[in-house]
């Protein structure tokens, strides 16, 4: 008899490992249909194109004048260094035959060679002068477009992207009560039937768990990935956070509470009260009564029993 009834308590565990396994398979394969469902209803909002407020604010016309500027500006750049490179060189021919033609009147003699090789060299660095004058003129001319071209884009850009902004602001939020227009019944419905199956004490409580877990997955989904692309990783931090705790109340009042806690001792043949193994009418760790006599029967049941386990009569 002994033998008979331990195989039927495993064979039971066993279906219950199984039971929970294909209700993880279910929660698992409804939780990827609904969030490829999620992302079908989502297209439906129509999404903010960026291209449409950067040319309503000019923003690709300011980029292409803008190039066009730093090219010319690159040019203009080119063109000072070559002029600088030519100033240079005129100067220091200049200097030279300066130099060389002042030797030549302080030593008294009349070189015409000298004075015209002078003349043609000032001649030379005059106008190298004047063309580095110009190139610089030009260089700061374009930079200074180039600087208020840049300006004019940063504003667009401003402009553009705080439009942009509040538009795709208005889209998550779209996109939110589509959502939840879709999350918020099948949670509601999940909850009845979960009420209902509970009432009943059906043999399909299981399914009515893994459709709650589904719809409660759905609805975590939803609001996380609104949470995310609304305030990134710090509203996820703080509703995480908040979501935690108000899980960790609802299983402290609904299934960590004292009783259950105590039976599920009890069934494991330890104290309801420290959980002390081993113990006979009084706990030897905590003192307290374990076991009392049944008012029905006599015989010893635990204090905590519903029911005497064997008389069946009820206790509390």
């Amino acid at each position: 008899m002994v033998l008979g009834r331990s195989v039927v308590v495993e064979e039971q565990v066993e279906y219950t490992r199984g039971e929970k396994i294909l209700a993880f398979g279910l929660v698992a394969f409804l939780l990827v249909g609904g969030v490829k469902a999620l992302e079908i209803v989502g297209n439906i909002v129509e999404k903010p194109d960026w291209g449409f407020y950067a040319d309503k604010y000019g923003v690709n016309l300011l980029e292409e004048e803008l190039e066009e500027l730093r090219f010319e500006l690159r040019f203009s750049g080119e063109s000072l260094s070559k002029a600088r490179e030519e100033f240079a060189t005129a100067y220091e021919e200049y200097l030279f035959m300066r130099e060389e033609y002042r030797v030549t009147l302080e030593e008294g003699g009349a070189d015409p060679g000298a004075e015209q090789g002078y003349e043609t060299a000032k001649l030379g660095y005059e106008t190298a002068k004047k063309r580095l004058g110009v190139a610089e003129q030009r260089y700061d001319e374009v930079r200074l477009r180039v600087e208020e071209k840049e300006k004019e884009l940063r504003e667009a850009r401003e402009r553009a992207s705080g439009e942009y902004g509040a538009a795709m602001r208005l889209y998550r939020f779209k996109v939110l009560g589509v959502h939840l227009a879709l999350v918020l019944p099948l949670l509601m419905v999940s909850i009845l039937v979960w009420n209902f199956a509970r009432k009943l004490r059906t043999r399909f409580m299981i399914h009515a768990n893994s459709l709650l877990a589904f719809s409660l997955l759905m609805f975590g989904y939803t609001v996380i990935t609104f949470v995310w692309k609304a305030v990134h990783i710090v509203g996820v931090s703080v509703f995480g956070a908040l979501a935690c705790g108000l899980a960790l109340a609802y299983l402290k009042k609904e299934l960590l509470t004292f009783e259950k806690v105590s039976m599920g001792r009890v069934n494991r043949g330890e104290c309801p009260w420290c959980g002390f193994t081993g113990f006979d009418k009084y706990c030897v760790a905590c003192g307290r009564k374990i076991l009392d006599d049944c008012p029905e029967c006599g015989k010893p049941r635990s204090v905590m029993a519903v029911y005497c386990p064997n008389c069946g009569a009820k206790l509390r």
